[in-house]
């Protein structure tokens, strides 16, 4: 990954942490992320954007529409991960 996000107080930080629970490669989250909320498709470099630092370059803003899409496509992956 080219940037973390460490702050959680973002929305992108918010789905930093929520993926750190579910355990899967980027390309599979992604995929994950637009099986999810496929209205709108998201590429690898936009995805790899929420998760850079607010300030860099890279930083994309995660909406609050598209974070409760991913708690609700993640959100069963990391119930599953966290009891086995």
């Amino acid at each position: 990954m080219l940037c973390m996000h460490t702050a959680v107080k973002t929305n992108s930080g918010r789905l930093h942490r929520l993926t750190q629970g579910v355990r899967l490669s980027q390309p599979i989250e992604l995929t994950l992320f637009n099986w999810v909320f496929s209205i709108q498709r998201i590429n690898g470099s936009a995805w790899k954007g929420y998760f850079c630092d607010l300030g860099t370059t890279r930083y994309r803003s995660l909406n609050d529409e598209w974070i409760t899409h991913a708690a609700r496509g993640f959100f069963p992956y990391k119930r599953r991960l966290n009891e086995a």
